[in-house]
């Protein structure tokens, strides 16, 4: 008799090591433990190991709720029969071999035993399979108002006693027995269920499918109701009311489903009226928040994370600045400043919706996530503050590969306060695994680049270069003064920055023949950008000259430790010499002079980026989806191979038109829509 169980965690360390010896008393010491943690961080791993140092611990970044556990949990799995056990289940009394023996009818997929409540009395957690009146029923409390009324006791299963065995469809799973194979044939549970109905519309599933579920009386568990679920009872109810629409929409159609909603608003309002006559505050705010429910199909999310909590402002403004900056250093480069991206909504922001997620732990700003709404094909589309002209977005926080840290953002962003969405992370890096902790799909991915400082000098990073490479370096520089005398300028003075950008923009232009790249169709906000950065420190915008004159110009920033080469333009007059390798490489001297860790040289394919790089960065573009309409969206998104075939240029990439900023001139370079940076 083999048999493995099943525990999810979510803050349950003070209960978990007890489930753990009551599984092992009950299945016997050969019994498998797996124990899937949705709360990392909370010590219950721990607890977990000492009690059974060869129990399996599956841990998630964060809460995926209770089906999307039991999947990874019965992955997992090698016995043919799993008990699923709640961490609040307190005493199984009974013989397993009577489980074992109700399996031995092959038909039968499932077992659930009696249940009691930890005072002793029976809990009657079977039913048959809902139907829309039942739901109606439930909320209306109809059985316990009119007892002799059959319709509603018949699904509640009132007139049984629990005293004999028989065929159930649908019972809680508080103590859930499921044979493996049945598992495999049904398929896993829906995890469109974040917690509750899961186990309920598998059985019926199953039923459907010629599978038995069956009641053994012989084994009893108690239960502490509600002990391994989220905290507090009103919270507990808003989870249940969702799932329960989202079974009903999933079983009795769509059309059914919104009567059904559309009955319990009126419920609902009908109460918070009648609260509100009475002076009732607090059952008038319940009665609103399950309005809420009903209308936008969801509701509010545990906090993630360890004591982690989670708000949605509507402006950046929100942010204080000090946080902001903070971790904006604690992400590393300046994409993510209040700099850049305030700059970016001023320019790009006009019309659009601001949806700023603050997460924090202990009462301190732990991340920002800086969304924007806008509408594709009917469907709200997200991406975070800032694409197009950024090389790096996500969430602003440190490294996402902290347990504690990773599992507060993806709750933030489980708690985006939207019914349906199709978010678009773009250019994130793959290190950071956003798209795991989001259950997204990587749609497209960019290499970016970078050269990580292992040397103290200039000298000592040529000699650990190719002889090529050293004899170029030194070489370029004299064949260009054979021209004019050679400089280096690197601009500084605030009053002159207008004109050093000219000619800046000027060589771009030149560079690329007069094509309007999305650069110079991004003028008027790096103009903008660039004078906050030359304040701060950060502008490292440089020319090669000959004999005074400008012939080469590389716009980049420097930031926290790290250096990075954004655009460049040179003069095609001077084709036969190699400006751009020799602007680059003063550059990067002068950055390894100065003490930084690292040189980026951002996303493109020039080949003069392998000489100078000795590491790649993976940046990926997530899309992730809530509801079916956005999920058909991000299906056919990802269909179109290639991030420039049209249906995923009208759907998922584009970028407005930069709009000059209310008391702003408009500059002629700016008068067409930037889609990424087009050519460098």
């Amino acid at each position: 008799m083999s048999l493995d169980v099943v525990i999810v965690n979510f803050h349950s360390t003070r209960l978990i090591g007890r489930t753990v010896a009551l599984a092992r008393e009950f299945g016997g010491e050969a019994a498998g433990i797996i124990v899937v943690d949705n709360s990392p961080g909370d010590g219950a791993a721990d607890v977990v190991r000492a009690a059974a140092p060869d129990a399996r611990v599956i841990t998630n970044p964060v809460n995926l709720g209770y089906a999307a556990a039991v999947n990874r949990a019965m992955s997992a799995a090698e016995a043919e029969i799993v008990l699923l056990l709640n961490p609040d289940v307190h005493r199984i009394c009974g013989r397993f071999q009577d489980v074992w023996d109700t399996f031995g009818d092959q038909r039968v997929a499932a077992v659930v035993t009696r249940l009691l409540d930890v005072d002793g009395r029976l809990a009657r957690h079977c039913f048959t399979a809902p139907r829309p009146f039942d739901l109606v029923a439930e909320d209306l409390a109809l059985a316990e108002r009119f007892p002799r009324w059959q319709r509603p006791r018949r699904y509640r299963m009132l007139d049984w006693d629990y005293r004999s065995r028989r065929q159930v469809d649908a019972a809680t799973g508080a103590c859930l027995f499921l044979r493996r194979s049945a598992f495999g044939d049904v398929g896993p549970f829906d995890e469109h269920f974040f917690v509750y109905y899961e186990e309920t519309d598998w059985l019926v599933r199953a039923k459907r499918r010629g599978w038995r579920t069956m009641f053994v009386p012989t084994v009893e568990a108690v239960h502490a109701s509600g002990g391994s679920s989220p905290d507090g009872r009103a919270e507990r109810s808003l989870l249940l009311l969702e799932s329960q629409h989202r079974y009903a929409d999933k079983h009795f159609g769509r059309v059914t489903g919104a009567a059904l909603r559309g009955s319990l608003v009126g419920l609902d309002a009908a109460r918070a009226a009648r609260h509100a006559l009475g002076g009732n505050g607090r059952d008038v705010a319940s009665a609103r928040d399950r309005i809420r429910v009903h209308l936008t199909g969801r509701a509010p999310r545990p906090p993630s994370g360890a004591g982690a909590e989670v708000e949605y402002a509507p402006s950046l403004e929100a942010v204080a600045p000090a946080d902001w900056d903070r971790l904006a250093g604690n992400a590393g480069h300046v994409f993510a400043t209040p700099e850049w991206l305030g700059t970016w909504w001023r320019w790009y922001g006009g019309g659009r919706r601001a949806l700023v997620g603050l997460v924090r732990r202990e009462s301190q700003l732990v991340a920002i996530l800086p969304l924007t709404v806008w509408w594709g094909m009917g469907v709200p589309v997200l991406r975070f503050v800032g694409h197009g002209p950024s090389d790096q977005l996500g969430p602003i926080c440190g490294p996402l590969t902290d347990p504690g840290l990773a599992s507060a953002v993806a709750g933030g962003l489980a708690s985006i306060p939207l019914r349906r969405f199709l978010l678009l992370a773009e250019l994130v890096p793959e290190d950071q695994g956003l798209g795991r902790l989001v259950g997204g799909r990587t749609l497209y991915t960019d290499e970016s680049p970078l050269l990580r400082f292992e040397q103290d000098s200039w000298d000592e990073f040529l000699r650990d270069r190719g002889r090529n490479f050293r004899q170029q370096a030194r070489r370029f520089p004299k064949r260009l003064a054979k021209l004019g005398p050679v400089s280096y300028r690197l601009a500084s003075d605030p009053e002159a920055l207008d004109r050093d950008l000219d000619i800046l923009f000027d060589l771009h232009r030149r560079r690329w023949e007069g094509v309007e790249t999305p650069f110079l169709a991004a003028a008027g906000f790096h103009r903008d950008f660039a004078a906050r950065a030359m304040e701060r420190g950060w502008l490292r915008l440089w020319f090669l000259e000959v004999g005074g004159r400008a012939v080469a110009g590389l716009y980049g920033f420097r930031f926290n430790g790290v250096e990075a080469l954004y655009q460049a333009g040179r003069d095609p007059a001077f084709a036969a010499h190699p400006l751009g390798f020799t602007l680059i490489a003063h550059a990067v001297e002068q950055a390894l002079t100065d003490g930084m860790r690292e040189y980026h040289l951002l996303r493109g394919g020039e080949r003069y980026k392998a000489r100078f790089a000795n590491r790649e960065r993976t940046l990926e573009t997530i899309g992730a989806a809530r509801g079916a309409d956005a999920r058909l969206l991000l299906a056919a998104a990802s269909a179109a191979r290639g991030r420039s075939l049209g249906l995923r240029r009208r759907t998922v990439d584009r970028t407005p038109t930069p709009r000059p900023p209310s008391g702003a001139e408009a500059s002629s370079d700016s008068t067409v829509g930037a889609r990424g940076r087009g050519c460098r």
